[in-house]
């Protein structure tokens, strides 16, 4: 069933620690992969380029030590601004017109993005993933709202938002 115009669609959820994870993942995946990619890549390239091949397995032991800490730190500093929020500040509500996308928490504190303001749409399992402009993300769990309003809030994302996937 199609969202009619005009409708407001209302949510609400408390943000975990994996929910601030999972929208820092989606919002710097790629560069993500590509560092550790071009780490691991320079590493074996160097083992290469020295000709020296007992190096190799020292510099892909790096690599297999590095790549860890790496995702640690990633998960580290995730947990420290999780840490940071007060109780009220995980308390989110959710607000979809048809101008905009409307974020407040516990303490009244409000992000309201009109829908010109969204690059894209990205649907998983739990959640939406709105690409803001020019940079940032928006994350929607699918938990916030309730099991019949899930089609209407993609119905709604998809008619105002170009890139939904």
């Amino acid at each position: 069933m199609a969202m009619a115009e005009g409708t407001v669609i209302r949510g609400a959820t408390r943000i975990g620690l994996a929910d601030m994870a999972s929208a820092s993942w989606h919002a710097r995946k790629r560069t993500m992969l590509t560092i550790i990619g071009g780490a691991v890549a320079l590493l074996v390239a160097i083992a290469i380029v020295s000709g020296d091949h007992r190096d190799t397995l020292l510099n892909l032991g790096m690599a297999a030590v590095l790549v860890p800490v790496w995702i640690g730190s990633f998960w580290l500093g995730n947990y420290l601004c999780y840490r940071k929020l007060k109780p009220d500040q995980l308390q989110i509500t959710y607000e979809l017109t048809d101008e905009a996308l409307t974020v407040t928490d516990g303490t009244g504190a409000a992000i309201r993005t009109p829908w010109t303001n969204f690059a894209g749409v990205k649907e998983r399992a739990d959640a939406f993933f709105l690409a803001a402009k020019p940079a940032g993300l928006r994350l929607l769990p699918k938990r916030a709202f309730a099991p019949d309003a899930v089609d209407d809030l993609r119905a709604c994302l998809a008619r105002h938002v170009s890139t939904f996937q």
